[in-house]
């Protein structure tokens, strides 16, 4: 019988291992998907505050604000 080179078993352990991480974090990221919430898990037991007068109510916020904060940081990164 030949023996296996000491390089073919190391590459052979490390491709088992890659080939489980892979699998593990596919299998959790499955599970995670399945739960009702579409926050991070472990947000799961933060308490969101109840919404304030001046607080944002969509995703865009403020474009103008956004712009001009946009322009600042490029005439700033021109005078470097």
């Amino acid at each position: 019988m030949k023996k296996l080179p000491l390089r073919s078993i190391v590459f052979s352990t490390f491709l088992v291992v890659v080939c489980a991480a892979i699998l593990h974090n596919d299998l959790r990221a499955q599970s995670a998907a399945a739960s009702p919430s579409d926050m991070d898990p472990h947000m799961g037991m933060t308490k969101l505050r109840p919404q304030q007068p001046g607080d944002p109510e969509g995703p865009s916020r403020d474009p103008q604000r956004a712009r001009g904060v946009d322009g600042a940081g490029r005439r700033a990164r021109r005078q470097r």
